[in-house]
C-alpha cells in the first residue's frame, strides 16, 4: 500500500520575556510598527498569539508566531523582534521553536475557526 508523503508540521517560534507594566504598551506598539510588517511580507508566516500574565508590577509575555516550516526565512524578522524587546527591557528574551501537532480555536457561537491538522 502506497502512503502519501506528509506535509512538514507547522512551526511555532515562542519568545518569552518579563517586562515592567508601564513599558508593555510601548513595547507592543514598537513590535506592531516595526516587526509585524516584516512578518507579513514573508510567505510562510501564518499568524501570531500574544499571551500576558500579570505578576504585580511586571508582566510575563509570550509571543508565539506560526509558520509553514521554512524557519530560516523568518530569522531576520525574528532578530528584529528580539532587538526591539532588548532595547526596551535591557536583556534578551528566551526563545524556543516547536512543531505544532494540533490546535483548535472555536468562536463564541461554537464554530471552529482554526483547526490544525
Amino acid at each position: 500500500m502506497e502512503t502519501q508523503p506528509r506535509n512538514p508540521p507547522m512551526k511555532c517560534r515562542e519568545i518569552s520575556f518579563v517586562i515592567e507594566h508601564e513599558l508593555l504598551e510601548a513595547s507592543m506598539q514598537r513590535v506592531a510598527d516595526e516587526v509585524l510588517p516584516q512578518f507579513l511580507k514573508l510567505t510562510h508566516f501564518r499568524g501570531y498569539v500574544v499571551l500576558e500574565a500579570d505578576h504585580g508590577n511586571h508582566r510575563q509575555v509570550r509571543v508565539m508566531s506560526f509558520w509553514d516550516d521554512h524557519m530560516a526565512q523568518s530569522e531576520s524578522a525574528s532578530q528584529a523582534f528580539i532587538k526591539a524587546v532588548y532595547d526596551i527591557i535591557g536583556n534578551n528574551p528566551s526563545r524556543e521553536m516547536f512543531d505544532i501537532r494540533g490546535a483548535m480555536l472555536i468562536d463564541h457561537e461554537g464554530a471552529r475557526r482554526v483547526e490544525i491538522p
